[in-house]
């Protein structure tokens, strides 16, 4: 199917398609790099962060990672659902007004709801 799809091309067009190929190829891998990099820093800004207080954004999730607020300071990371939390999954039981504590380079943030703690553990991106 390769050389039937370019059948009619000429030398130039083809040598200017394999080029743009080429390119979005390039792009895609520089993109990924930043992407990794992106995550980097937002894993080690909430790593080495000592975090006390009340969430005070709604929680989300996404492939980017689980997002809270604490006065206002986004943080993002990617927690693990398991018998320490109950198997609640993070952004469905976190709400605005409920308690994080989590010192500085822990593996455990916990979620303080109605009384109760929740124990995340995360994946560390490095």
């Amino acid at each position: 199917m390769g050389n039937k799809m370019l059948a009619g091309w000429s030398k130039p067009a083809k040598i200017a398609f394999g080029i743009f190929i080429g390119l979005l190829i390039l792009l895609a891998i520089f993109q990924s790099m930043h992407v990794d990099k992106r995550a980097e820093q937002r894993f080690e800004r909430f790593y080495n962060s000592s975090l006390e207080g009340r969430i005070s954004c709604q929680p989300e999730g996404s492939v980017a990672g689980s997002k809270f607020c604490i006065e206002n300071q986004k943080f993002y990371f990617h927690p693990y659902t398991s018998e320490l939390n109950r198997n609640k999954i993070f952004e469905y039981l976190a709400e605005s007004g409920d308690s994080i504590y989590k010192p500085a380079y822990s593996d455990t943030l916990i979620l303080i709801k109605e009384g109760k703690e929740y124990r995340y553990t995360f994946a560390k991106i490095e």
